[in-house]
């Protein structure tokens, strides 16, 4: 993965004057700059991508009954045509598709995907191969948390986390400046080119905000010889059903039948996963359930094999020496003392002690600082009948001893990370 991060060389005064005056956000302005680079880098001026929501604006007072993030991943389609249409009318018209696309926002991606099989519209594992993310920052972190650095973004030059997808890009914007940060995959493009693209998008954002009466195709300069698209191409995709079948495509077959309730004798070498109605998600637990049986496959390895025989010659047989047996945490051993000395707990209290997720990070962090007060449920549960305070005590103790999360705390080990902790048992009488 690379990683490139620049600033917008505007005064945000300007920028917000240029905004009102075409009566458009800066967010609008945002995705015509990256709908333009996303042409130039693809050759064709209709371009798609998703877009990552919050979900809660959308909802109104409802949201306060929603627990937990409303996340969630729409398709945002841009065609910049026709070529003599100017800046401003083209961001205008992006903002009235967002406006009027609010009501549907909240459609699951892996919904609209499987959708679009069914129907024979799309052949590819995602809709979308590129991200964007528009945030807009009141205050930064450390405006908040200037006395824990533990919850200041840790960013080293070493490290970038992967992704699922292509490319991603985010805009963030303050009081004060906007900045673009953007990471991509290594086979898709080298560094200098994602610095490349990060330039086309300043100067495409500066175009549009300082010359809003001019052809929306004339920067960046190839967009005026670009066509609308590329056409129906030749479908290039390797052939593999006249290979030999590997040994363990039996245990694949019978794995896909399970997953998507289609009859074994219909699943053929050849047959797509997405014909069949399996999607991103079904593929995760098609490689959970051929690692179970013993089968060395990724969540990669079955949307990028496609079909039976795809996947088949993806994946391979896993060896016992071959499995990973180290720990996924540096001097576990040292930090297993720590957690029991300061949680008070019995050396044999622990089951394991596992890195915490981005995700994970994140939501710590936004739970701090609100005050502990984000995520938690803003009513009161009640029954309508007595329930015996005993019978509901055994409930809450059976539950949180056949799911570890419920048994699992974290655990800071130093200013810049955090450890989750699952304990092996739960006690009953532990106030909670």
């Amino acid at each position: 993965m690379f990683y490139s991060e620049t600033k917008i060389e505007l005064d945000m005064m300007d920028i917000f004057e240029s905004c009102k005056e075409m009566e458009v956000t800066v967010q609008s302005v945002a995705i015509l700059a990256y709908a333009k680079v996303l042409a130039k880098m693809t050759g064709k001026r209709d371009v798609a991508f998703g877009q990552v929501l919050a979900g809660r604006s959308s909802l109104g007072l409802e949201a306060e009954r929603v627990v937990g993030p409303l996340f969630n991943t729409v398709v945002k389609r841009v065609m910049l045509d026709p070529t003599f249409i100017s800046n401003r009318n083209m961001v205008q018209r992006i903002q009235k598709f967002t406006i009027e696309a609010q009501s549907h926002e909240h459609a699951p991606l892996h919904e609209v995907q499987k959708s679009l099989r069914r129907k024979g519209v799309l052949s590819v594992a995602t809709l979308v191969d590129t991200l964007f993310v528009f945030r807009k920052s009141e205050q930064t972190l450390q405006d908040d948390l200037t006395d824990s650095k533990i919850w200041m973004p840790y960013i080293t030059d070493d490290y970038i986390p992967e992704s699922e997808y292509r490319m991603n890009v985010e805009v963030e914007q303050t009081e004060k400046a906007i900045t673009v940060r953007a990471s991509c995959q290594g086979e898709v493009m080298a560094q200098g080119d994602l610095d490349q693209a990060l330039k086309d998008f300043s100067q495409a954002f500066c175009d549009i905000v300082e010359h809003p009466l001019r052809c929306v195709t004339i920067f960046p300069d190839e967009l005026q010889t670009l066509p609308l698209s590329l056409g129906s191409s030749a479908d290039n995709a390797v052939l593999v059903a006249d290979t030999s079948a590997p040994s363990h495509e039996p245990v694949i077959r019978d794995i896909l039948s399970q997953v998507s309730k289609v009859a074994m004798e219909a699943i053929q070498p050849d047959t797509s996963i997405f014909s069949i109605g399996l999607d991103s998600l079904s593929a995760i637990r098609i490689a959970s359930l051929c690692r179970a049986a013993g089968l060395k496959a990724g969540v990669a390895d079955v949307l990028q094999g496609g079909t039976l025989r795809g996947i088949g010659l993806r994946v391979q047989a896993m060896h016992q020496d071959n499995t990973n047996k180290d720990s996924l945490i540096e001097e576990y051993s040292s930090i297993k003392k720590d957690v029991i000395a300061q949680l008070g707990l019995k050396p044999n209290a622990i089951d394991k002690i596992l890195p915490c997720l981005s995700g994970q990070m994140y939501h710590l962090a936004s739970w701090l600082q609100t005050r502990r007060t984000l995520f938690e449920p803003a009513w009161p549960f009640s029954c309508s009948e007595r329930i015996d305070v005993e019978t509901m005590k055994d409930a809450w103790f059976s539950l949180r001893e056949n799911n570890p999360i419920l048994r699992t705390c974290f655990y800071a080990i130093s200013p810049s990370e955090v450890v989750q902790v699952v304990l092996s048992e739960c006690d009953r009488n532990d106030g909670t």
